[in-house]
């Protein structure tokens, strides 16, 4: 005697019910796992555009903006809080980089302005008068056009 008291007929008809319930889950992880594989793969292979401070022949302080992405970045612009100011290179503030939409930036590009001298920031001719530190803003978007969300350094 069966201890549920089904008949073969109600046990084959459970297993089926099953059978369906283990193949919509399985649906259900699947779509999930390619969701997810798409997520990745997308921020694999799009544009990441890094704002950095590279010190050359030991007392030039350089900005440099660089794609350091798989794919093109679409309509680059930087924002510095508080304005960006030089006092040894007073036209760095005007480098086109820093103030016009830059169309398209490739994978690999890196853009360079002069920005200050070590000279100057931690001379013996008194205190620098300008700011010590920024906060950095980059906006883009992929080649597809999506914008990417503002990355503040």
């Amino acid at each position: 005697m069966d201890p549920l008291g089904f008949d073969a007929d109600q046990y084959a008809a459970a297993a089926a019910w099953a059978s369906v319930l283990v193949l919509i889950a399985t649906g259900v992880v699947i779509v999930l796992q390619l969701r997810h594989a798409e997520d990745v793969r997308r921020d694999q292979n799009r544009p990441y555009v890094v704002p950095s401070i590279v010190v050359e022949q030991g007392f030039v302080f350089v900005f440099a903006l660089e794609n350091v992405g798989r794919t093109a970045a679409k309509d680059v612009r930087v924002q510095f809080d508080p304005p960006v100011q030089s006092a040894t290179f007073p036209e760095f503030s005007t480098v086109r980089m820093l103030n016009e939409l830059t169309p398209t930036m490739p994978p690999g590009q890196r853009f360079r302005a002069n920005w200050e001298s070590s000279f100057t920031v931690f001379g013996e001719n008194g205190p620098y008068d300008l700011p010590m530190s920024y906060e950095d803003t980059v906006n883009y978007s992929d080649m597809d056009g999506n914008e990417l969300p503002a990355e503040r350094y």
